[in-house]
Formats: structure tokens, C-alpha cells, sequence
């Protein structure tokens, strides 16, 4: 049987201008915008944190694999880039760039093993309905 998993949730509270605070668990940092696009530049922007998410789920994915079949992983270094189509990435380009003791052979085997566990990357890949609700206090 599966156990049920906690949802996770993040809280973003308007301070100013471009400027947010998220919350997530004990957690607190800002998104902005850069200040040619009228932010003041105090932190990601939401596109970047989207970037952000899915370079780390790879990178811990990546570790956890090595982890699992005793594997000394000296280095990982996953980079990741989108390209804008107007109002959202046209492409997410995922490039890991990975240097450790292993075999490239047995180096591709995890990777390709690891996308499996990268909850961001699968949330991309099969896409999820998202919803929204107004709160009346």
C-alpha cells in the first residue's frame, strides 16, 4: 500500500513594487524582478525559481541514485536553460554536466535512472492541472 504523501506548500505574500516573500516551511526568501523590468532586483525572478527547481531535483535525484548503489559522486554540476515564448518557456533545455570517478557509461545509467525520481522534471514531462480560488475573508 502507498503511503499518502503531505502536500507541500509554499506561501507568497506582495511586499512591493515587483517584490514577493515566500514562505516555505521555516523558510523565507524574495522574488523580483530585475530592475529593467521595474523590479528593484532583491532576488529570482519566478521564471528562474521554475529553473531553479528543476536543476536541484535533478541534482539531488542524481545523488540519491549514488547513494542508493554506494557510489562516491565527486563533483555534479546540473545546468539548465529556457527559452521565452511570449508568456512562458517555448523550451526547457536540461543539460547535466556531471565529473566524478565513475565510468561515463555507469555515469549515464544514473542520470537516466535519477530522471525517473526528479519529481520536478516528471511534473514537467506529464504536465498537471492547475486551478485557482478566490478567498473571500
Amino acid at each position: 500500500m502507498l503511503r499518502e504523501e503531505q502536500p507541500v506548500q509554499v506561501k507568497a505574500i506582495w511586499q512591493q513594487g515587483y517584490q514577493v516573500e515566500l514562505k516555505a516551511r521555516e523558510h523565507i526568501f524574495i522574488v523580483d524582478e530585475p530592475t529593467d523590468s521595474g523590479g528593484l532586483d532583491h532576488g529570482p525572478m519566478p521564471t528562474e525559481l521554475l529553473l531553479a527547481s528543476l536543476a536541484s531535483c535533478l541534482t539531488l535525484a542524481i545523488r540519491h541514485v549514488c547513494l542508493k548503489k554506494r557510489l562516491e559522486l565527486l563533483q555534479l554540476q546540473v545546468d539548465v536553460q529556457g527559452g521565452f515564448d511570449r508568456t512562458s518557456f517555448k523550451c526547457v533545455q536540461l543539460m547535466a554536466e556531471v565529473t566524478s570517478s565513475l565510468a561515463p557509461k555507469l555515469l549515464k545509467q544514473i542520470v537516466d535512472k535519477a530522471i525517473k525520481y526528479c519529481y520536478v522534471s516528471n511534473t514537467l514531462y506529464d504536465g498537471c492541472q492547475i486551478s485557482y480560488r478566490i478567498n473571500n475573508n
